[in-house]
């Protein structure tokens, strides 16, 4: 039964690729969309850390679904950010013991920070390293930032109090 969890994560993570690459855009707030497969992929991490396998699985699979639809020039960095971006959700979440909201906003701002640079700013890198300059179509705004950060977070705090509601209660009376 485990290998079938794998396959239906995976045919779940994929109709959010395409929600978020062809509809959400229509719904957008001032040009921004919210990061869905980041979003699932962080509240995973966030709420199951003792999932270990299974999230770096979770995270390869999101990762190459995104890069189907990014526009970054080399193939592989969304897969490279949302793996940091486990290994900085694990150390943050075994620093900052406990599970409130307090420690959700540090962790979750952390992992955005991280999910929005490190493959902006590792292909700029790599066109330097080959001696060609390839200016991304992404332009850099701290408004941009900023509302795609409270999109995302708006959408993590909700499934947080979800999850304290129905599914912590639920364990705690078994």
């Amino acid at each position: 039964m485990t290998g079938w969890k794998y396959i239906v994560w995976f045919l779940l993570l994929y109709p959010l690729v395409i929600i978020q690459a062809s509809f959400l855009p229509h719904l957008s707030v001032r040009g921004v969309t919210p990061d869905l497969i980041f979003i699932v992929i962080f509240l995973w991490i966030f709420l199951f850390p003792k999932e270990k396998k299974f999230i770096y699985i979770l995270s390869i699979a999101g990762g190459l679904l995104l890069e189907n639809y990014s526009i970054l020039p080399f193939f592989g960095l969304s897969v490279v950010a949302l793996l940091l971006i486990i290994l900085l959700v694990k150390k943050l979440g075994s620093v900052m013991q406990g599970f409130s909201i307090f420690s959700l906003l540090i962790i979750f701002s952390a992992a955005f920070l991280c999910f929005k640079f490190i493959p902006a700013v590792s292909a700029f890198i790599i066109t330097l390293a080959q001696k060609r300059v390839i200016f991304l179509p992404l332009t850099f705004s701290w408004k941009y930032l900023a509302i795609s950060w409270g999109t995302d977070l708006i959408i993590v705090v909700g499934y947080f109090y979800f999850y304290e509601l129905f599914y912590k209660k639920k364990s705690q009376r078994n």
